[in-house]
């Protein structure tokens, strides 16, 4: 192979290599929310469930629900139409808009729900009210998926009855 033939190969790895870390950069944001009020508004207006997970931003356990368990539901057509997921970061300084428009510390907010440990996954109507057992922690991944879609199940039908 001539050496222009390897330097061309080169550079198209290299292209490829920068699209993908790209494409999958995109894919990996996960949706954080700052304003409660407004997400309970959307979810009354498409009468659907919040899945809020309450995270931090060095926590691995976190990362691993997002990476493995939410983030290929949350790409998924129907899981789209089911729920609005979306994630809390309860960090030293983070600020949130509540379900009733003030705004306070997210993690003061946090302890509202006695939120104790992140992950924690809290399943709401779309006026803050917790509409099925939450989710703490990773026990084990095998079923996270299947209490999950249960999860979201219970509360449609409590929030919105259907």
């Amino acid at each position: 192979m001539s050496p222009q033939a390897v330097k061309y190969l080169l550079f198209a790895g290299l292209v490829n290599l920068v699209v993908l870390c790209s494409v999958n950069a995109d894919q990996s944001r996960f949706p954080v929310t700052d304003d409660l009020h407004k997400l309970g508004a959307e979810a009354e207006k498409r009468q659907l469930p919040i899945l809020l997970l309450i995270s931090q931003y060095h926590c691995e356990y976190c990362d691993r629900m997002k990476r493995e368990v939410l983030q290929p539901m949350r790409t998924n057509k129907d899981f789209q139409n089911r729920v609005l997921v979306r994630e809390l970061m309860i960090d030293a300084g983070e600020k949130v808009v509540d379900f009733q428009g003030k705004q306070v510390d997210s993690a003061a907010f946090s302890q509202r729900y006695g939120v104790f440990v992140t992950p924690t996954i809290l399943f709401l109507d779309n006026h803050g009210n917790e509409a099925t057992e939450r989710i703490l922690s990773i026990n084990t991944l095998d079923y996270l998926v299947f209490y999950i879609q249960d999860a979201i199940e219970k509360a449609a039908k409590k929030s919105f009855g259907d």
